[in-house]
This record gives structure tokens, sequence and C-alpha cells, in this order.
């Protein structure tokens, strides 16, 4: 459109500059990140809506297009066909009425098609429409047409953008010339995946590992809740988080929980897991007997200790007929001291073996004693693949040439319980896969033992 055609078509202005532009930020209720100025409104008749929304803020901003929807006329441009445009771009009657400064917000679209929010992308593929058929333009409605945002006047270009319950945008509308965006919404979703809790060689101690998987948002923080009235938070970004708590009580059912907290644009949004856990029983166990037989008579106390790897058994007997004027006397005392040793369960080495077609084979050696006997071993083969196996080797082939970390984790039942060995570095290994080398070639070429022409074939 030539200039002389603008200033024809043009009926008004909205000129707000950099200074109204702030105010629309500050009223944004703190959600909105300050990016490039938003365009004046300018009278256009490709316009959707001739003029562009009215106002200076967010919420007039949304007020304005609530209007021109619900009356389904844009006195700038004579159009009464905007109800049309709109629900084409996903937009309805309900989602409209709906609209708040909570669930739409103030972001670009790019020619590129991409929609952000807060510098955060939460659309792609933006079809914008427009009253200009132009070339290979598709025809909506009488007069109306769809354009990529490749052809925006300018990059970026200030939008109202409507989100749903979950944060997915629905539908856009450039606040400059009201034009109807459809945009194709970028999944944004949180998944608590697992919580494990694995007991360590201490007392009642358990180490309990959470994972999550965020699609298009930030984990903040895992907080951990040990159903014995006790909570801890771990801050991390991160996919998984560890934490170490001690039980208050053995041979003890609790309930364990973690809740993932993440966020976006629109807002927080949380996901849980949970796990049982029983804390095992005291170590050690006695039965007292004499002759092969329990003492069960009344008069005969029984006290038991367990210090220091020593299990000191008393047993007292009181014989009436032994001190009949002391009936209450203990007649005769007796310990017993058997050493206690510790179980003993390590992971000593992991050994890798190469082999043809970016194959290894994986062995593992361990020690299981005092009672501790092995359960199995989980290979973490670092390509995102992992092997359980309850026996000493395993193989496994790489799909791509690289240098992996290969990790064993063992677990070994120790006094009724499944318990993780000490970290050991020998355990955590790397293999190396190199891509073949193409030879070099080198040929002389002579005729009659005089000329000599090389030709030399490019080294890779």
């Amino acid at each position: 459109m030539s200039f002389t055609s603008w200033v024809r078509g043009k009926s008004k202005a909205y000129i707000f500059g950099l200074a109204s532009f702030a105010a629309l930020a500050g009223v944004a209720g703190g959600m909105f990140v300050q990016g490039p100025s938003v365009i004046a409104g300018v009278c256009d008749r490709t316009n959707i809506i001739r003029c562009g929304l009215n106002g200076s803020s967010h919420a007039s901003y949304i007020q304005s297009f609530q209007h021109f929807y619900t009356t389904n006329h844009d006195p700038g441009g004579g159009y009464n066909d905007l109800q049309g445009i709109f629900n084409w771009a996903g937009f309805n009657s309900s989602l409209v009425a709906g609209m708040n400064t909570t669930n739409t917000k103030i972001g670009y679209v790019y020619r590129n098609g991409e929609v952000k929010v807060n510098g955060e992308r939460v659309g792609a593929g933006a079809q914008v429409t427009t009253r200009y058929a132009g070339k290979g333009r598709p025809q909506i409605m009488p007069g109306v047409y769809v354009r990529s945002a490749a052809e925006n006047k300018h990059n970026p270009e200030s939008i109202l953008v409507l989100f749903d319950q979950k944060g997915q945008a629905i539908a856009g509308v450039m606040t400059r010339c009201g034009n109807a965006i459809k945009i194709t919404p970028v999944k944004r979703s949180l998944t608590c995946d697992s919580l494990k809790a694995v007991p360590t060689h201490k007392p009642r101690e358990y180490q309990l590992t959470a994972t999550a998987t965020p699609t298009n948002m930030n984990i903040e923080s895992y907080v951990f809740s040990y159903g014995d009235g006790q909570q801890s938070t771990v801050n991390t970004a991160a996919r998984s988080a560890k934490t170490l708590h001690t039980y208050p009580a053995d041979n003890t059912k609790y309930t364990a929980k973690v809740t993932v907290k993440a966020k976006n644009s629109f807002g927080v949004t949380s996901a849980t897991c949970q796990t049982t856990l029983t804390t095992p029983r005291p170590a050690v166990s006695i039965d007292k007997k004499v002759s092969g037989s329990e003492l069960v008579p009344v008069g005969q106390n029984y006290n038991y200790q367990y210090k220091a790897g020593n299990l000191v058994n008393t047993a007292c007997v009181n014989a009436k007929e032994v001190n009949p004027g002391n009936p209450t006397k203990q007649d005769d005392c007796d310990d017993a001291v058997v050493k206690v040793p510790a179980p003993v369960y390590s992971c000593d080495s992991l050994t890798l073996q190469k082999g043809a077609n970016r194959t290894v084979t994986a062995t593992v050696a361990y020690t299981a004693e005092n009672g501790a006997t092995y359960k199995n071993t989980t290979l973490v083969w670092g390509d995102s693949k992992q092997t359980v196996i309850d026996g000493k080797t395993s193989t496994h082939t790489y799909a791509a040439y690289g240098t992996y970390t290969v990790n064993a984790e063992m677990l070994f039942n120790v006094n009724g319980s499944v318990k993780a060995p000490a970290p050991n570095a020998a355990c955590v290994k790397q293999v190396t896969f190199e891509a073949p080398k193409t030879p070099s070639v080198k040929i002389d070429k002579k005729v009659e033992g005089k000329e000599s022409l090389k030709v030399e074939i490019d080294k890779p």
C-alpha cells in the first residue's frame, strides 16, 4: 500500500510511545517483563479492527477487545464480521466473556511464527488475518484472508494472548491492528515420575530420590514430606532431587510424598509422587533357652543388651526353694557374651570389555558377608538405557559412537532390608567408541620411468 493510500485510509491513530508502554507493563500484575516497545495503533483498511484496540493498560486492552467481539462491529471500518474472524482463531463468546488479566497476558508474535510471553515461548506457527487479499493468501470468509507472521510490519508485534486453565495458549489478537492470530500452542506440562526410598547403612536412615519431567516449564523445588510429621525442601531446577531422613521408630510403616513445583509465565503448577516404606526390626533377635526348653516359670528375669558389637545375654534364676527367707532375691545370674560381626557389603569393581560394533561387556565384583547377600545390579549405560542383572555380567550395544559413563548401582539384602552400599569410584567407568577413519591413499604415476604424476585422495 502506498503512503498516499495509507493517508486516505487513515481515520485516527493511537500513539502511546514508551511512557505509555511503561505504564502498561506496570499494570500487568507483575507478570509482564519489559520487552520491545508496543507499536502505536494505526488506522488502516487492511486491519481487522481498522484502528486497533483502544486502551492504555493491560485491562483496558482486554475490555476493548471484549467490546468489539460482543458488538460484532467495528465503527471505524464499518465491519460486522468480527465474531466469525476471531472464532476462526480459537475464541468463542464464553472465552471472551471470561477474559481477565489473569488468563490473558500481553505478549509478542514474531516473524518466525513464535509467540512469547515474558520471554517464554508459548506458541508457534502463528497465522494472522487481514482484509488484504495479497498473492496466495487463503480466504476464510468474505473479504478476510490469512497470511503468515513473516509478513508482519513490525518484529515483534504486541498481542493479547488468551490461556486455558492448564496454561496452554488458545488464541491471540494484535493490539495495534486488531488482527486475529491462530496459535499452535506449545505443550506445557509437569509430571512427577517416581519417588524411591532406599535405606542407608545408618539405623532407620533412608535416601529419598524424586524424579520429574517438565515440558516447557522450569522446576523450582521439591518438597519432601516424610510421613512422620517432618518435611524438607530442595530448591533446584534439576529433573531429580535427593534427600536423607532418619525415621523415629523401628518396624513402622511410613508414607512419604514429594511435591514438585514448576513455574511458567502463566503461574505455578505442581505434581506429586508417593511411596511407602517400613523401617526394619532391630537387627538382633534372641531366644533364651535352658536345656533346650524356653524358660517360662514365674520369677525368672531376662535382660538383653547390645553394645559395641557385643551381645550380652544375662539370665537370672530365682528358685524359692534355694532361699525361702528371701523369695524375691535373684539366686543366680550368668552373662554370655557373643561377638556379633557387622554385615559387610560393597561394590568392589566394574570392568568394561569393548567388542565389535560398539558393544561392551560389563563385569561387576562385590563383597557380601556376615549375613549380607547380593540382590542385583542396575547397569546404567550412559545413553539413557539401563539393565538390571542378578548375576555379574551383561553386554550392551550403543547406537552411536562417543564416550559413555557406565555406573554399577548395587543392592544387597541386609537383615531383612534392601540396602545400597557406599559409593565407590571403582564402580564407575568410561568407555569410548571412535568412528573409523578413512585411510589416506597416495598413487605415483610414472611413464617409462621418467614422468611422475602424483594423485592424492583427500584425507578425512
